[in-house]
């Protein structure tokens, strides 16, 4: 963190208060980022910051790690990925001069911080060609942390080369046998190697009655998942991981 900071404690290593982050609005060598989506930061932000929505924030991290502080600010509710976003630059992608804003830009403004409201262009992004959601690692990461499915549909000849920590394993030829299962694991995070057949099958349980909300597929898949470095599990033997089990 940087020197000079009001000395107020914060309520976990990951996270600094407002009243904190105000003192360090006008600092050159400290960084705002707001995850929030490009609608939300048009329409207000704090005074400063750069917009870098959540599901950008892996594709855009080279943007991050070059800055002196950063501060990281979603929406501060139940569905903010700021905690896990932090989590994972510290500790994945070894950048430790990063925190998050708590209570997000909610209780920012609710403490009656600057808040700038100056209109501006919200960036305009080609509508998705697909009715599901499609996300990157990191927030496939974050979103298994806060109890969503990560269902892993490789063949058990891939897997022996290791999956992602916390996920389900069903090949997925198994898929149209088990709905009533994968009906009870939703929302389902879909990872294959690289993407496509995860997408495959998200339009398969799509056609079949599944919430169009409920149902990502991973970009990128594992491959993109051990770039980032994000926990790995290398099994001791197949034979333990030829059916689906937690991991």
């Amino acid at each position: 963190m940087p020197d000079n900071v009001w000395p107020i404690s914060t309520p976990s290593p990951l996270l600094i208060l407002p009243e904190q982050a105000r003192f360090l609005l006008d600092r050159q060598d400290v960084l705002f980022i707001d995850i929030r989506t490009p609608e939300a930061f048009a329409q207000a932000r704090i005074p400063g910051a750069i917009s870098i929505p959540a599901k950008e924030v892996a594709s855009r991290y080279k943007e991050i790690i070059i800055h002196d502080f950063v501060i990281v600010y979603g929406s501060g509710g139940e569905e903010d990925l700021t905690p896990c976003i932090v989590d994972v630059f510290r500790h994945h992608f070894e950048f430790e001069e990063i925190v998050g804003l708590a209570g997000g830009f909610t209780r920012w403004a609710d403490e009656s911080h600057p808040v700038d409201r100056t209109p501006v262009e919200t960036p305009r992004t080609p509508p998705s060609q697909v009715p599901w959601e499609e996300i990157d690692v990191l927030e496939a990461y974050c979103r298994l942390q806060k109890g969503h499915t990560l269902l892993d549909i490789r063949e058990p000849m891939e897997i022996r080369f290791g999956y992602p920590e916390g996920a389900i394993f069903m090949p997925m030829n198994e898929a149209p046998f088990r709905l009533e299962e994968l009906a009870r694991m939703t929302p389902l995070l879909l990872i294959c190697n690289s993407g496509n057949r995860s997408g495959m099958l998200a339009e398969y349980l799509l056609h079949q009655g599944f919430d169009p909300q409920k149902v990502a597929n991973v970009v990128g898949g594992v491959i993109a998942w051990q770039i980032f470095r994000l926990p790995w599990v290398r099994p001791a033997t197949l034979g333990a991981h030829s059916s689906i089990s937690r991991k």
